[in-house]
């Protein structure tokens, strides 16, 4: 066999071995390791929005409100809280331009330690825009 066709051989192997090797499933969330405020940019067709998120425990449920950083809008609710894995999704009526009516937006997120990205979107508007978050307390 030739260095070339050993050299292959070898590298077929080892990606073989590397799909076989048990990988461990990332930690599912937990509603604590959500818990704290959380500073969000929203990047929509090059306007960028900042929130707050703030999520809570009550008797150990996660609760949950949200603010426009511009007083736009405060301390709005969030209802049906969800965690999937590493996925965080909730939902919050918010007054929406261009008319200020309230409407129900979701937010959609997947959790990486500190940080999430993902998307808020409205169906009756047709609008989904990209999300990112940062901790800032806990």
């Amino acid at each position: 066999m030739t260095k070339r066709k050993t050299l292959a051989a070898g590298l077929s192997l080892l990606a073989a071995a590397a799909l076989c090797w048990p990988q461990a499933a990332p930690a599912s969330l937990k509603p604590e390791n959500l818990a704290g405020t959380w500073d969000i940019e929203v990047s929509a067709d090059g306007q960028y929005f900042y929130m707050t998120l703030v999520l809570g425990l009550v008797e150990g449920n996660l609760t949950g409100k949200v603010s426009e950083q511009s007083g736009f809008f405060t301390d709005t609710p969030c209802q049906n809280l969800a965690i999937d894995g590493r996925k965080f999704t909730c939902e919050t009526n918010i007054p929406t331009p261009p008319d200020g009516a309230v409407r129900t937006w979701t937010i959609a997120v997947e959790v990486d330690g500190e940080t999430f990205t993902g998307s808020i979107s409205n169906p009756e508007l047709q609008i989904s825009a990209a999300l990112t978050g940062k901790r800032s307390k806990k």
